[in-house]
């Protein structure tokens, strides 16, 4: 229901979009209602608002089914957050409402507990943790196995992570290629986007991709770009735990400092992203700097960007290859990016071309 007088009347359907209940679309992206519709009814026009309100006066309502009860049982097991210097958070999710506690320490011996607000997707930020620290993390409702982690590290320390992109509905592969980066024991794990390949499918958050990247994520903080496979689905925000508007985000640690931009929403010059990250970049005091985003600036890919071989192609996503000039400006080192499920390396690049004097941004595609 609204308000505004311009809200009713004939309805005029353009032929393109689709019809939905319970679901906002806003270009490729989903947002799916939270919870239940327990009755609908579809008019030929848009109701005015005494209309609205006399249909659901005539409308009987029955009461919302619960969720049956019992044992809480472990959906998604302990993963971790945005690890700062001192604070990091553990996640998870049980079939029915349970306690949000756990146990944490830097041994399982000292462990002690801390609690926040129960509920299925459980989310606890544990704080006062000391910098580039292993924590050892047990859930109590239920019980689990000890998860770890280890806390960001302050300048002047080395810091180790991996990074790999288009996880998508491949689990099998997801698996080996998670047991891989868990071998060289990274400080955190940076996955550039479509982490699944339908972002409003609950099934492949659970089986697709949580299940089969244990057990690096059971170990090793996730720092997760959005890609155009997510579809900026609402379980996404259920389901990860970073600065707001967590769409695009910042991340320090030791000598590093990272940008995480969203590239399926506005990055030309002047839209929030654009502002936000040339802001970032002005003042950062980081040694080095990465930015991440799901499309590729540079690409020779034939699927996507054309194919060389028969005539000139784009090279890559012009709408991502805008925020290159913010790369030139402040020394951007590094541009992670996905997409086009290969890997690719570009010399050094300044102003669209290889830096003849090696000074430049490197864009790497990661190979998913």
């Amino acid at each position: 229901r609204r308000e505004r007088p311009a809200s009713f009347g004939d309805i005029v359907y353009n032929g393109r979009a689709g019809i939905c209940f319970g679901d906002w679309w806003e270009g490729p992206r989903s947002f799916r209602l939270k919870g239940m519709i327990a009755q609908a009814a579809l008019f030929d026009r848009a109701l005015t608002p005494g209309e609205v309100d006399a249909a659901l006066a005539e409308t009987s309502t029955q009461p919302m089914p619960t969720p049956a009860e019992g044992e809480p049982k472990t959906v998604i097991a302990p993963y971790f957050q945005y690890p700062t210097a001192h604070s990091a958070t553990v996640m998870w999710e049980t079939s029915v409402a349970a306690p949000t506690r756990v146990r944490y320490g830097e041994s399982r011996a000292t462990a002690q507990e801390a609690e926040g607000e129960p509920g299925r997707i459980h989310r606890l930020e544990l704080k006062d943790l000391k910098p580039s620290t292993t924590y050892f993390v047990q859930t109590l409702a239920p019980e689990g196995e000890w998860s770890s982690f280890r806390t960001g590290s302050l300048p002047g320390t080395p810091v180790k992570f991996a990074i790999v992109g288009d996880t998508q509905d491949h689990p099998e592969t997801n698996h080996r290629i998670a047991a891989g980066m868990f071998s060289a024991r990274p400080d955190f794990a940076v996955i550039v986007g479509d982490l699944v390949g339908e972002g409003w499918k609950k099934e492949q958050w659970v089986n697709d991709f949580f299940a089969s990247m244990r057990p690096l994520l059971s170990h090793v903080p996730l720092l997760p770009v959005l890609g155009n496979h997510d579809r900026n689905a609402r379980i996404y925000y259920d389901l990860m735990s970073l600065p707001d508007p967590e769409y695009f985000y910042s991340y320090r640690s030791g000598d590093v400092e990272f940008w995480s931009v969203d590239t399926d929403h506005d990055v030309s010059p002047g839209s929030v992203q654009y502002r936000w990250l040339e802001d970032g970049l002005r003042r950062s005091k980081a040694r080095w700097k990465i930015v991440a985003h799901h499309y590729p600036p540079y690409s020779s890919d034939v699927d996507d960007y054309g194919d060389a071989n028969s005539g000139p192609i784009r090279g890559g996503d012009l709408q991502a290859r805008r925020l290159s000039a913010l790369y030139d400006k402040y020394g951007v080192d590094l541009c992670f990016s996905g997409h086009i499920h290969s890997y690719e390396r570009t010399y050094p690049m300044r102003n669209g071309r290889v830096a003849p004097d090696g000074k430049g941004t490197v864009y790497l595609v990661v190979g998913g």
